[in-house]
């Protein structure tokens, strides 16, 4: 079952304003679940060992190789994911 969230609004107006918004919460409250039912973006997930891997190896080109905008979930098992997201949100500003 799938639950309107009210921080939707917040989402919103952070989209508009940012060129990155970072979701932040407890286990199991819907932060991807809103990203999936809420937005049509492309979700990727660090919880595949292959996306994990090859963020690891080369984290700029394969996140240039998706389209945007994108959501990548469980991003905290991957900290070096950082830098390579400043550099290309740096670059394109999209």
């Amino acid at each position: 079952m799938y639950y309107n969230r009210h921080i939707k609004k917040a989402i919103n107006c952070n989209l508009k304003d940012y060129p990155s918004v970072l979701l932040t919460g407890a286990r199991q409250v819907g932060k991807t679940s809103i990203f999936e039912k809420e937005y049509d973006y492309k979700i990727i997930s660090l919880d595949n060992i292959n996306i994990l891997e090859s963020i690891k190896n080369d984290a700029v080109g394969v996140l240039s190789e998706y389209d945007k905008p994108l959501v990548i979930d469980e991003v905290q098992k991957e900290q070096n994911i950082f830098n390579a997201l400043k550099y290309l949100i740096d670059k394109d500003k999209k």
